[in-house]
């Protein structure tokens, strides 16, 4: 069972994110398809950068076998996977928070959690 959670993780963040788009696309109209790639700034080569997420994700997958600290990596690989589901089914990623000229969703808030928590745990990790 330990082995399946961290994939059960990435499955329910996926879906949370995915079901709260589909609600917003479909009874508000301040939902935005965002093509830009960093909190809803103009970044060129978005080729590129669709690829180096398919790479980062593959990585990670690979990582998170290999980790006891499933949790960052499974935070960061559920908020990617909603937003490049995003990317390649609607053409860019669903944003529906908008703080001034940063645009954003749940998906980008597990990405930045996972960051963070594991910044957070690295340090900790290695005194060990």
């Amino acid at each position: 069972m330990k082995k399946y959670f961290p994939y059960s993780l990435i499955l329910i963040l996926i879906l949370l994110d995915q079901l709260i788009k589909v609600i917003i696309l479909k009874y508000s109209s301040w939902a935005i398809i965002n093509p830009n790639y960093i909190f809803g700034f103009g970044v060129n080569g978005g080729l590129f950068f669709l690829l180096a997420a398919i790479l980062i994700l593959i990585l990670g997958i690979i990582k998170l076998e290999k980790t006891a600290n499933i949790y960052p990596f499974g935070l960061m690989l559920g908020g990617a996977l909603s937003n490049l589901i995003d990317r390649l089914f609607r053409g860019g990623v669903i944003d529906y928070f908008n703080i001034g000229l940063i645009k954003f969703n749940l998906a980008d808030i597990f990405l930045i959690a996972g960051v963070i928590l594991y910044v957070w745990i690295l340090p900790r990790q290695t005194q060990n």
